[in-house]
């Protein structure tokens, strides 16, 4: 009978290659975990700040933020009339906005802002959007931002009791949820607003009017020296029709007011994960010459049978790859998630809304050459060590010794300070004879 025996339809040494990425598993998690902590950092961080920065401005925008505010003495609805005679002015709106205290039952008081207006409507300065729950509250009810139940622990539905500054106290619903993008912020969770209508206000026995008047201008609202000259345009008409004016701010529509802080904050955060990878590729480093310590025989070997060092080198060079690709396999899809998921985490506490999940092709292109080119720079000097053996030192070497037979600079660097007591000066050498 007869019997063929089936070949290796590889070649051998792209065989090796599989062996060494196989049968070494530890090894193989090793590079690969070293690859993927700054290849992962980067493109969560990556895909989070340019999700970030394309969808502020989109979400803020819905909000038809104002570009002016003034803290004023008390006004009724006459004076947003006036103001909106302007021809710089294309909208004035009034706000009665004074602090109160709260509490839940026996609980410690908290102090928030409390806002009272006349409605909540699409077209209104700086528009709330419902989360949960009632969008419009009724008697007895109030609407709180999203920040307010973040610090103050509070949940939909709870009764809490409300202080006026006359000292009076009254309890309220919790029945809404709302974002407010023109307040929310990291830095604010300790100063969250609640939401009051004028009926219900009144309802109380106070009469109703407002101290801050709220503007956007008809010009260019991207422009902040526009926005400033027609500031001082509304300052001046306000006071020829004797209000007081106690305070001016302004801002471009399309410029949430958290947004500066927190790109830097992840642009900071995207410097560290740079870091991270080049710290990494110490680590690619010192596992990329073990390797080729331990495998300087095999080397000898393939150099003995008529291998070439160009060949050699190609073969470490796949492995490398191999390595890369195993890893952008894991941390392209799981950047994607987590960046997405970082950036959500970010647009909750700024109040703002994601135009949703996709795909960062920059935070890709970023992960991909990283993760090719980290691990090649720092396996580059080994490798080519390596390849370089001659085929009688290849086969001489101690392949299962780390230790060098020449003394290196930082051993003889070691003796300048052999004043020390020598476990100090071991600690030393063991720690950078590599």
């Amino acid at each position: 009978m007869n019997s063929q025996e089936k070949g290796n339809p590889l070649r051998p040494r792209w065989s090796k290659v599989i062996s060494d990425l196989w049968e070494n598993k530890s090894r193989t998690l090793l590079v690969v975990a070293s690859i993927a902590a700054g290849v992962f950092a980067i493109g969560t961080l990556v895909a989070a700040y340019i999700i970030m920065d394309e969808d502020i401005a989109v979400s803020y925008q819905t909000i038809n933020a104002a570009n002016i505010k003034l803290n004023t003495s008390p006004f009724q609805e006459d004076l947003p009339r006036i103001v909106e005679q302007l021809d710089e002015v294309a909208q004035a709106e009034g706000r009665l906005v004074f602090n109160v205290r709260a509490r839940r039952g026996d609980e410690n008081w908290q102090f928030i802002s409390l806002y009272i207006a006349d409605e909540f409507s699409p077209q209104q300065i700086n528009q709330l959007l419902a989360i949960d729950g009632k969008t419009y509250p009724g008697k007895g009810e109030l609407v709180v931002s999203e920040d307010f139940l973040r610090s103050a622990e509070f949940s939909l539905g709870d009764v809490i009791e409300l202080e006026m500054l006359d000292g009076k106290s009254f309890d309220f619903t919790i029945t809404g949820v709302i974002t407010d993008m023109a307040q929310s912020g990291p830095s604010q969770t300790t100063n969250a607003n609640m939401f009051m209508l004028s009926s219900t206000y009144r309802s109380l026995g106070y009469s109703t009017y407002s101290n801050r008047l709220l503007v956007t201008i008809s010009g260019d609202n991207a422009d902040i020296a526009e926005i400033d000259r027609v500031a001082n345009i509304v300052e001046d008409k306000i006071e020829r029709n004797g209000y007081a004016i106690y305070g001016t701010s302004t801002e471009i529509s399309s410029n949430h007011p958290m947004a500066s802080m927190v790109l830097a904050v992840l642009g900071i955060m995207a410097a560290l994960a740079v870091l991270i990878t080049l710290l990494s590729s110490s680590l690619i480093f010192n596992t990329l010459n073990a390797l080729m310590a331990q495998q300087l025989r095999q080397i000898g070997v393939i150099k003995l049978v008529g291998g070439q060092s160009r060949q050699i080198l190609g073969m470490y060079v796949l492995l490398i790859i191999a390595y890369s690709l195993v890893t952008l396999a894991i941390t392209i899809p799981l950047g994607a998630i987590a960046g997405f998921g970082f950036a959500q985490f970010m647009a909750t506490l700024m109040g703002i809304t994601l135009q949703g999940f996709r795909i960062v092709p920059l935070a890709f292109v970023l992960q991909f050459l990283i993760a090719i080119l980290v691990p090649l720079g720092a396996g580059y000097f080994p490798v080519i060590q390596g390849t370089r053996t001659d085929v009688r030192s290849a086969l001489t070497s101690d392949s299962g010794s780390s230790e060098t037979r020449e003394m290196t600079f930082l051993n003889r660097l070691t003796k300048v300070f052999h004043r020390l007591p020598r476990p100090v000066l071991l600690s030393f050498r063991n720690t950078f004879r590599k």
